[in-house]
């Protein structure tokens, strides 16, 4: 053989080409044309149309990432705390200075449409008294939520809209 030749198989799609010193054999399912292409059938197509789909609108933040940020934001809002104290309120600016920036710049580069709900949140967290509640934590908790399942969220926005339309229509 030479050293670039490619040979096709007996049109059960094994493939075999040499190039110098190496070599690689790649064995598939379809059958493969003149030009090397291989050709799917129906069923192979609708299996990677299917499995484009699925990646497509799976969730977004897996196991992993949700027990950082959650720890994340636990761990900063835990060290709030110490803003009931007269020394706190320092270890509370740099906790809000470090976990705030953290938290948006890691959504941003997730790619989370949800990034400016999170960010009035961390602003939230900079008000002295405020800052002692859990809302960085309750902020990605949501921002997760919608995230992963956002279904849940358009079928609470149906259900606050029937609740607008009662309210307002009792008042009237």
């Amino acid at each position: 053989m030479t050293d670039e030749q490619t040979t096709t198989g007996n049109g059960e799609g094994a493939v075999s080409e040499e190039r110098g010193d190496e070599e690689l054999f790649v064995e598939t399912s379809g059958e493969v044309d003149e030009s090397g292409a291989e050709e799917l059938d129906e069923e192979e197509e609708e299996e990677l149309d299917e499995s484009v789909t699925l990646e497509q609108t799976g969730p977004r933040f897996d196991f992993i990432e949700i027990i950082f940020l959650v720890s994340l934001c636990g761990a900063a809002d835990a060290l709030e705390l110490l803003d009931l104290t007269g020394v706190g309120i320092i270890i509370g600016f740099a906790v809000d200075f470090v976990a705030g920036p953290a938290t948006i710049m890691y959504l941003w580069l997730k790619g989370t449409s949800h990034l400016g709900k999170n960010a009035i949140a961390q602003g939230i967290e900079l008000i002295p008294v405020l800052d002692v509640l859990p809302i960085r934590t309750t902020a990605i908790i949501l921002t997760i939520i919608a995230v992963n399942y956002p279904k849940v969220f358009e079928k609470a926005g149906v259900a606050g809209k029937i609740a607008q339309k009662a309210l307002t229509k009792g008042k009237g």
